[in-house]
């Protein structure tokens, strides 16, 4: 299948329109030469929105990872049974959004069956897990 119709059958028009969602022949640059060409997004330098995505997803990463540390570590200092209750919702909250956060980079990588396959099938749930913790 060509790039451009996997692209359009995995994400729609929007992203279709980043000139740096076509596949191409040589490494940009910021790659190495050696790379898989599916990757190629995560490391260009010269179509910035990958990096950037890559680095706010991190952020987002760090974050719900250390505010989990510090919902659980406070668990045996919670003395009301109400609140008490509502960590293992908050817990599978930020569990949830941590996996939204990673499905961030599977989306900025070229899609091919098995990231497309993933994408549709992880949005879907890790959706259904933070809207039901909400």
């Amino acid at each position: 299948m060509a790039p451009h119709k996997a692209l359009l059958m995995c994400l729609g028009l929007p992203l279709f329109l980043f000139p740096g969602a076509w596949a191409q022949n040589h490494a940009p640059p910021g790659c190495s030469p050696d790379l898989d060409p599916l990757y190629y997004n995560l490391c260009d330098r010269s179509g910035a929105w990958g990096i950037i995505l890559e680095a706010v997803a991190g952020a987002g990463i760090i974050t719900t990872f250390v505010l989990t540390i510090i919902l659980v570590a406070s668990l045996p200092f919670v003395q009301d049974t109400k609140k008490r209750s509502l960590l293992g919702t908050q817990v599978f909250f930020l569990l949830g959004t941590l996996g939204l956060f990673c499905l961030v980079f599977a989306c900025v990588v070229k899609p091919d069956f098995s990231t497309c396959a993933s994408r549709r099938f992880l949005f879907g749930v890790l959706f259904a897990i933070c809207f039901s913790c909400l």
